[in-house]
């Protein structure tokens, strides 16, 4: 037990720097370890304590995110510079606002293995909103 507090101490501990790192200074590796670094807490805190972040419905869209990075292709960062004019009005309760495009996430449910993705397809779809232009 001792060996898997100390593990799930430095997961933490190395969730909450990438976390600094990609919002103070993002980079094009910043989100992939970000996301990695959520998904290896999970792991280790399951292990220490028997339960992890799968409660959580934001963690299963951040899981398939990370997973088709992961396991099926490269994170690209993708920045596009939009006029202000031609946006709609966005409100949102959100303190960060990330962007994915939609094939991106219709690609996240294809990596969700089949006996979880009815169940996961609905909490991302519930999870993700949509704005078109």
């Amino acid at each position: 037990m001792e060996f898997n507090l100390k593990s799930t101490e430095a997961a933490g501990e190395r969730f909450f720097r990438q976390y600094y790192k990609h919002c103070t200074a993002p980079d094009n590796d910043t989100l992939f370890n970000f996301l990695n670094s959520a998904h290896s807490l999970n792991d280790k805190i399951e292990k220490s304590h028997g339960k992890g972040f799968f409660d959580i419905e934001e963690f299963t869209v951040v899981k398939a995110l990370r997973n088709i990075f992961h396991h099926e292709g490269e994170l690209i960062n993708e920045v596009r510079v939009i006029p202000v004019e031609e946006l709609p009005p966005i409100t949102t309760d959100l303190a960060f606002l990330c962007l994915v495009p939609s094939s991106l996430i219709e690609q996240s449910f294809e990596s969700i293995p089949k006996k979880y993705r009815e169940k996961e397809e609905k909490i991302i779809s519930s999870k993700v909103r949509s704005f078109s232009r």
